[in-house]
């Protein structure tokens, strides 16, 4: 099995965000709790849950456990969701889900191992 280079990378991004932007809006617990559950979701290749076209906070914040979400909280961890959600739909195995179905299996394989070419090298 080989490592998908992209989920490291963008990993190391998305707990760097945390660092810099959520740990001086809650305390040491919260953070934590919030910053384990955006990466978990890069881990599983998840997206944040949704209610409507907005994130489901509730949901957010019982997975992580939050107690409290304050609304600049909210609206800061909102850029990394954002981000997260963006990474999903361009990795590889998505591009592949969503439009494998339109091309012959030998050009989906392809256009594959091209697209985890261009992410091993960003």
């Amino acid at each position: 099995m080989s490592i998908d280079q992209s989920a490291i990378v963008f990993r190391r991004k998305i707990s760097s965000f945390c660092e810099m932007k959520l740990a001086q809006l809650t305390d040491a617990r919260q953070f934590r709790a919030l910053s384990k559950y955006m990466t978990g979701l890069i881990d599983d290749r998840m997206p944040p849950p949704m209610l409507g076209r907005h994130f489901n906070w509730e949901e957010i914040s019982l997975a992580s456990g939050l107690e409290q979400a304050s609304t600049e909280l909210r609206r800061i961890a909102q850029c990394g969701f954002d981000a997260i959600s963006r990474w999903l739909v361009d990795t590889p195995e998505m591009v592949q889900q969503h439009y494998g179905r339109f091309l012959p299996q030998d050009k989906a394989a392809l256009a594959v191992k091209i697209l985890n070419q261009v992410w091993e090298a960003a």
